[in-house]
């Protein structure tokens, strides 16, 4: 069961990679400010690895190729993962705030990692998830 302050965590956390899918302008200031392990949430941890990856390649930072990118790297379950960026750009409401969301997010830092549908499966390494040469 989710305490209020991973939820708390959580949500920071979703905003911030909608703020990265809404603003690609933000995304090297997020990328200079946060890692792939501040984040919590194993499916937000993957898609900042995605966008991560597309950054350093120069490719678009969007929905589109998040997905695109998240199903070549084995990260995919269209349904979950669709609705799930969707959802998390509607509830984002502009990138002019990321800076609090990573205040927040960092301020909820220290709790163990989890999925966002509440699983308790056992987690791989990010380096078995992420794309070569990430």
């Amino acid at each position: 069961m989710h305490t209020s302050r991973q939820a708390d965590r959580a949500q920071a956390e979703q905003r911030i990679l909608g703020s990265m899918l809404l603003d690609p302008d933000c995304v090297p200031k997020i990328l200079n400010k946060l890692k792939p392990d501040d984040f919590f949430v194993r499916q937000n941890r993957e898609i900042y690895l995605s966008i991560r990856f597309l950054s350093r390649r120069s490719a678009p930072i969007d929905a589109v190729t998040v997905l695109q990118n998240l199903r070549e790297t084995g990260c995919w379950d269209e349904l979950s993962y669709r609705t799930y960026l969707y959802e998390m750009m509607s509830e984002t409401p502009s990138s002019a705030e990321v800076d609090q969301y990573i205040a927040q997010m960092l301020s909820l830092s220290g709790m163990a990692p989890c999925d966002f549908d509440g699983g308790e499966g056992e987690d791989k390494p990010d380096n078995e998830r992420a794309p070569p040469n990430l």
